[in-house]
C-alpha cells in the first residue's frame, strides 16, 4: 500500500506546482521539501511541513497530503479526522470520500 501512495503523490508531486503559487515565495520552497520528503519516507519531516503550510494558507492539496502522510505512518486516526474535514469542507470531491473510506476500513 505504501508504494501505491507513494506513486500517487509523486505523480500528483507535478499539481503540487500549481498549489504552490498559492503560497508566498518563502513557504513554496517548504512544500517541496516536503515532497522530497515523503520520497525520501521521512514522513515524520513531511507531516511537520505540511502543518507549517496549513498554518499558513489551508489549501486541501496540502490537506489531501497531510492525510496521505498520517496513512503512511500508520496513524489512521489522524487520517480519518482529516479526510472526514475534507469531506465535510469540500462535499462535491468524490476523492476525499474515497480517501476516508480507505482510511475507515484500515
Amino acid at each position: 500500500m505504501n508504494k501505491i501512495l507513494n506513486a500517487r503523490i509523486e505523480n500528483e508531486s507535478g499539481q503540487m506546482e500549481a498549489v504552490a503559487a498559492c503560497y508566498p515565495e518563502e513557504n513554496r520552497l517548504e512544500l517541496r521539501e516536503a515532497l522530497q520528503a515523503v520520497e525520501d519516507e521521512d514522513y515524520e519531516k513531511a507531516a511537520e511541513l505540511c502543518c507549517r503550510l496549513l498554518d499558513v494558507q489551508p489549501v486541501p492539496e496540502v490537506c489531501e497530503l497531510l492525510g496521505n502522510i498520517c496513512f503512511l505512518q500508520g496513524n489512521i486516526m489522524t487520517a480519518r479526522i482529516v479526510f472526514s474535514d475534507l469531506t465535510e469542507g469540500y462535499p462535491e470531491t468524490e476523492k476525499y470520500r474515497i480517501q476516508l473510506g480507505i482510511a475507515g476500513i484500515t
